[in-house]
């Protein structure tokens, strides 16, 4: 009976993992802050928070049970593509909607776009604004960046 419960080490894992990820969501502006009252964006503090979650993920790799594995795992991966996915509203919303590459091509193919002789003087293939500034937080076997 004894082997069917989780021991309390266990429990307190799985409960870090719940508590990093929840404060992640509030921080992400998905889930109302419970002192304030409000949904309260800073993606400066859920990156930290995603960080800290990948770091416990590989710094405890091997050693963690599948239900605990699992748990994290899929924390990590929901919680990166929320955090792309507000980090692109945010980069929408402060953009000016003349300058970015969707706005010009919207209602036009990719192939019907603008000629490239009409375009700004950035060479072809040049990473665009609109792509540059949402980067998921760490992933597994990514060095961080010195940036920041």
């Amino acid at each position: 009976m004894a082997e069917d419960r989780p021991d309390r080490s266990a429990l307190l894992f799985l409960s870090l993992v719940a508590g990093l990820g929840q404060a992640a969501y509030q921080q992400l502006g998905k889930l109302q802050n419970p002192l304030t009252g409000k949904v309260e964006r800073d993606l400066g503090a859920a990156r930290a928070t995603i960080d800290t979650l990948a770091a416990l993920e590989s710094r405890t790799r091997g050693n963690l049970s599948e239900d605990e594995s699992t748990l994290l795992g899929r924390t990590l991966a929901e919680l990166r593509l929320n955090y792309v996915d507000e980090a692109k509203k945010t980069q929408e919303t402060t953009e000016p909607k003349e300058q970015r590459p969707e706005a010009a091509t919207a209602e036009a193919p990719p192939a019907e776009a603008a000629p490239a002789e009409t375009t700004p003087s950035a060479p072809a293939g040049a990473p665009s604004k609109a792509t540059g500034g949402a980067r998921a937080p760490e992933t597994a076997g990514e060095k961080p960046s010195s940036a920041g």
